[in-house]
């Protein structure tokens, strides 16, 4: 029985990644998901915050795959080397500390995601990567992090 209900919960998550990167494709179009395992979504050019000199970032966020409650499973990167007019510097990103993705380029954002409940049955009514990716742009928006 429980190869039929992890089919049944596969079939729902898979659908539910599928509308996620539609929805996201309305903002983005450029937005890329890993389709297999559900392990990644890029977004090309994320437009960031006017607090920053630059329009657009690489922006990358990790996925636990088809575990999309794990809320500890979301992880932020965006292009290194973000600079801000005020010349303030943004407490809680971090180049090299923590982060699996230096070698590409990317900065790895502290941003921990302390809830995330997505709707399997209904995507209006639950949470989506689209308001995760909001709360990227929040919080990069904010003077000195969390």
């Amino acid at each position: 029985m429980n190869k039929v209900n992890d089919a049944i919960n596969s079939f729902f998550v898979r659908r539910w990644h599928a509308a996620n990167l539609k929805l996201i494709r309305q903002l983005y179009p450029d937005a890329i998901m890993d389709r297999l395992g559900f392990e990644w979504l890029v977004i090309p050019e994320f437009e960031l915050p006017k607090v920053y000199n630059q329009k657009n970032a690489f922006f990358r966020m990790d996925m636990p795959g088809l575990n999309i409650h794990n809320h500890e499973g979301y992880n932020f990167y965006v292009s290194k080397g973000l600079t801000r007019p005020d010349l303030e510097s943004f407490e809680h990103i971090f180049n090299e500390k923590y982060n699996i993705h230096a070698n590409k380029g990317l900065c790895w954002l502290s941003l921990h995601i302390k809830s995330f409940k997505p709707s399997l049955s209904n995507i209006n009514s639950g949470d989506t990567l689209l308001s995760l990716i909001q709360n990227v742009y929040n919080f990069l928006a904010l003077k000195k992090g969390l």
